[in-house]
């Protein structure tokens, strides 16, 4: 079985105020090609699938179009809110979209069991569990008095973040225990490198968790929410995939991916596949002469115009 793990898309995002439509529409053509090409099973898609909680038309035109030729493909799909995203928006198509095999879940339900999805294989044994975990909102961690003082606070939300990722791992170890287990989420993990254009969360990322927390018994961790690709630990068991575009000129360098999770035999393999890059965005310093001579220098390789700070 094969599981393709991206995130953090930010379908609408604008960068300096110029419009990114024609960089997502090239990644989703790639990433359609890439699994139908890769047979892959099911796509993971954990969090910020949108900029805005409330996206333009152009772009829920485009996400929809994308999860229509996805259906053809034959690959399924767990897509899950990010704390960019509205949960009702997300929510909303969930019946029209589990016709097409997606499941969206952008609100967690009262029972959190219900977020353990079991992956059968095509002869109807269970071959992976997936727990497709959403933003974790104030209300799904704690009450807001519980907390009486901001340091009480801090800790609260800390706490309620960790018993809730305990709880839904015990749930998983019981009921299937010497399954493969992959659980999503989209946080942050304390020690983890930020790009500086993500947006705060749970107090300002202060309330993020410590890796311990997540539980050994899980084999695999796919995040969203940092948009640069990164392992927590040593082990690659809790992983980052990044976003799949720079969305920012500090994004620029980064080694846009998205991770590929086979599984066979019990066991999980992992693979980066690096995304092509669609964009050059490029930093030009100096004096009108000096920015002037840089300008005519630029040899661009991509198929969108190059975007260029200058200052």
């Amino acid at each position: 079985m094969k599981i393709l793990h991206t995130s953090d898309l930010h379908i609408g995002r604008r960068l300096y105020e110029y419009d990114l439509i024609e960089d997502h529409r090239l990644f989703f053509k790639w990433l359609i090609q890439t699994i139908g090409e890769r047979k892959i099973d099911y796509l993971l898609v954990t969090g910020d699938i949108f900029d805005q909680s409330n996206p333009s038309q152009d772009s829920l035109k485009l996400y929809y179009t994308f999860l229509a030729e996805l259906s053809k493909t034959g690959c399924q799909a767990i897509i899950t809110a990010g704390n960019h995203d509205s949960p009702a928006l997300i929510d909303a198509p969930e019946d029209i979209l589990s016709a097409l095999k997606i499941r969206v879940i952008g609100t967690v339900p009262e029972n959190i069991e219900e977020l353990i999805i079991p992956i059968p294989d095509s002869t109807g044994n269970i071959e992976a569990v997936i727990a497709a975990v959403p933003f974790l909102r104030d209300r799904d961690i704690r009450k807001a008095a519980e907390a009486e003082s901001y340091d009480s606070r801090l800790e609260a939300v800390r706490d309620g973040i960790t018993r809730f990722y305990s709880a839904l791992a015990d749930g998983m170890n019981e009921k299937y225990p010497d399954i493969p287990k992959i659980v999503t989420g989209h946080l942050y993990v304390q020690g983890a490198q930020l790009s500086g254009s993500e947006r705060e969360i749970q107090i300002g990322n202060l309330a993020g968790i410590d890796e311990n927390a997540f539980t050994e018994g899980i084999n695999h961790y796919a995040l969203g929410h940092l948009h640069k690709a990164q392992d927590v630990g040593n082990a690659q068991r809790i992983r980052y995939c990044g976003t799949p575009l720079p969305l920012s000129f500090a994004e620029r360098e980064y080694q846009h991916k998205i991770i590929l999770l086979t599984i066979d035999d019990g066991e999980i393999r992992q693979e980066d596949i690096r995304v092509p890059q669609f964009r050059m965005l490029v930093e030009i310093r100096g004096t009108g002469a000096e920015v002037a001579q840089q300008l005519s220098e630029i040899e661009n390789p991509c198929n969108l115009p190059v975007l260029a700070d200058i200052y």
